[in-house]
């Protein structure tokens, strides 16, 4: 009887313990780990290769060339924008917004008035750009010489005002027209490719050269442009030069005169493009212009150089 109390006794031990360690759990409060922290700034790689450091979700942004502000509205931060220049006239919106300055000459002045978290600038804004930066005003300069550069600026735009997603959307739908567009001019024979002259403007002529993405853009369309074969970017070409080349197509865009007109230019006569008529004033933004536009530029090219193919 003593043995079977003591093991009572012990039995009742072990499970007032029990129920002691259960108390002594459900008291003691859980780890909780605390949620990361998540990073104020956002730190970004220019075109000069500038490391640029700036607020996240940049809420007051000025743009300092078109192109910049057509990528703004791609991607649907144009209501952010408290500042723009002279040239940015797409879309209407823009030319409703504050100007800091021409394109040429932004005013640093105003431009600090407008407080704003980031300035997008072009290469040629080299003065204003240092004196901003002394200012402590971060400033992403943007350089685009490729098409590849002006798809990768859009990225970049969208990292840097924390739009990401919506511009890999804008990307994604002109790389969807670039491939619309090659699927059609791969059926194209080499031979069957027009030479292809792209009017910078007409006196003197100019016209663009292998550098520059409207040579990639002639020759995505099924075109040879005229000058691919010179280097460089922009370049001056002499009418004897032109007729030599005797382009089948000719685009211009900066609306100095009408197509009629252009047919009438004296001498012009004996070139290929202005006897058959193929001569096409097109919006020069669209396919001059290094913004979210550059899908409508190729198609706009490619519709013509080959019209066969889109009927």
């Amino acid at each position: 009887m003593l043995e079977e109390a003591n093991m009572m006794k012990r039995l009742t031990y072990l499970a007032v313990l029990s129920l002691l360690a259960v108390v002594l759990l459900a008291c003691t409060p859980a780890v909780v780990t605390p949620p990361p922290v998540e990073p104020t700034t956002i730190t970004v790689v220019d075109d000069m290769g500038r490391e640029i450091t700036l607020n996240k979700n940049p809420q007051r942004i000025v743009s300092l060339a078109p192109s910049n502000t057509e990528i703004l509205f791609a991607i649907g931060v144009l209501d952010r924008v408290v500042g723009v220049t002279d040239v940015c006239l797409f879309p209407p919106e823009a030319q409703e917004i504050p100007h800091a300055g021409t394109f040429f000459q932004p005013s640093v002045e105003t431009i600090v008035s407008m407080k704003p978290d980031v300035v997008f600038a072009a290469s040629l804004h080299r003065e204003p750009v240092e004196q901003l930066d002394a200012l402590g005003i971060p400033v992403v300069v943007l350089d685009p010489q490729t098409i590849a550069d002006i798809l990768a600026n859009i990225s970049l735009i969208g990292e840097a005002v924390g739009a990401q997603a919506q511009a890999e959307s804008v990307v994604a739908e002109i790389l969807s027209v670039f491939a619309e567009v090659e699927a059609k001019v791969a059926t194209v024979p080499t031979e069957q490719r027009p030479v292809v002259f792209w009017e910078v403007w007409s006196d003197p002529i100019w016209t663009a050269a292998k550098a520059t993405f409207i040579h990639e853009l002639i020759e995505m369309a099924g075109g040879v442009n005229m000058a691919g074969d010179v280097d460089g970017t922009f370049v001056e070409y002499s009418f004897e030069m032109l007729i030599t080349k005797d382009p089948a197509v000719i685009f211009y865009g900066h609306a100095a005169e009408t197509v009629e007109e252009y047919l009438s230019r004296p001498n012009w006569g004996t070139i290929a493009a202005v006897q058959s008529k193929r001569v096409y004033l097109v919006d020069q933004d669209i396919v001059q212009q290094p913004g979210p536009r550059i899908g409508l530029g190729l198609m706009e090219l490619a519709r013509h150089i080959h019209p066969d193919l889109w009927k």
